[in-house]
């Protein structure tokens, strides 16, 4: 149950909504509710549509149940007008309260937790009917978030929902994430070129839930970021590095992020799918020359010169590798240093 909302209240607001049938007109009864509450207007929006959700499970769990046909078509036009009115919540705005503050994901999460749970009733055409309206209300909500502009990261976190089996109904759960992705993968192509792009884009590439989806493209050459028709979104983003800082210093720090985890790997990186991204030379060496594009400082030579050493060692040709002279500066005072230490080391 919803914690502002008790099962009378939300009768009361059912009953509200079949007087007027219009979502400007409930304004009053959300208004006061949340005053009553002390809570937000979207706030209470959320818990209405959580409300709806559970009560939706609540009539195909009667619906299952019951013996007479007569009782189960009334369960289903009961859950019928709860999908209408959700409906209503995606295509229309309300006076006063914006979508992007109660279209979150935690209210998709319960929808979709129940959609997984009855999609494999299929047995009969009143079933069909509430299954096939369940993916159009699941595709506009997707597409509704995206045209309202909300981050891509919520998008994202949407698709965790789906990091389970749903044993009998998986079937029709895997042909909704087909269609589903058809709108998510532009998204999580967008999200993976801004890596790119942003500053702190490939060292925060951990410690924000980008989901697994966008770390995919960015190591696989085969992805729309590396290889659209020989026409590379993330080589023509490398390739402004020489007047974009941003774009060198993310080149930089994904050449050490491929170095750190070419032996060992991440839980997220597989250190076999960061070898199979070296394999092809193209994308590497396009890194590298973003990654010194304008000098380094100082402090940085030894590093950049060590990167390049380990892009040799795992195959890339010296010759693809430029060493510009300012890289090369203290290069030989480091390598008698070391010399100096390994001597000291042996005596």
């Amino acid at each position: 149950m919803p914690e502002t909302l008790t099962w009378a209240e939300f009768d009361d607001f059912w009953k509200a909504w079949n007087e007027t049938k219009t979502l400007a007109d409930l304004i009053p009864w959300i208004t006061a509710h949340a005053d009553k509450m002390e809570k937000t207007r979207p706030e209470i929006v959320r818990e209405i549509i959580i409300a709806m959700s559970q009560q939706y499970d609540m009539h195909l769990e009667k619906a299952s149940s019951v013996d007479l046909l007569s009782e189960h078509q009334a369960c289903i036009n009961d859950a019928q007008g709860l999908l209408d009115l959700l409906n209503l919540f995606i295509d229309e705005n309300i006076p006063l309260i914006y979508q992007e503050s109660f279209l979150t994901v935690e209210v998709f999460e319960k929808f979709f937790e129940i959609f997984c749970k009855w999609g494999h009733f299929t047995g009969n055409k009143a079933d069909q009917k509430l299954r096939a309206t369940e993916k159009v209300v699941i595709d506009k909500w997707i597409i509704k978030i995206n045209n309202i502009g909300l981050s891509p990261d919520y998008i994202l976190r949407l698709k965790k929902s789906w990091g389970q089996s749903f044993g009998r109904q998986k079937k029709e759960i895997e042909e909704l994430k087909d269609q589903v992705l058809v709108i998510l993968t532009p998204v999580e192509d967008d999200i993976t070129q801004e890596i790119l792009r942003k500053e702190g884009g490939v060292r925060d590439l951990f410690s924000y839930d980008a989901g697994p989806g966008v770390k995919d493209r960015l190591l696989n050459v085969k992805s729309n970021l590396w290889n659209p028709n020989n026409n590379s979104p993330a080589l023509r983003i490398l390739a402004t590095a020489y007047k974009d800082p941003v774009v060198q210093v993310n080149a930089l720090e994904l050449l050490q992020l491929l170095k750190d985890t070419s032996n060992t790997g991440t839980w997220e990186l597989k250190a076999d799918q960061v070898k199979a991204f070296y394999k092809n030379h193209e994308p590497i060496t396009a890194i590298w020359q973003a990654a010194i594009a304008t000098p380094l400082q100082f402090r940085c030579l030894y590093s950049a010169r060590d990167l390049r050493k380990h892009l040799i060692s795992m195959g890339i040709g010296e010759a693809s590798l430029p060493l510009p002279n300012w890289l090369l500066a203290g290069m030989e005072d480091n390598e008698t240093k070391q010399t100096s230490k390994q001597d000291i080391a042996a005596e």
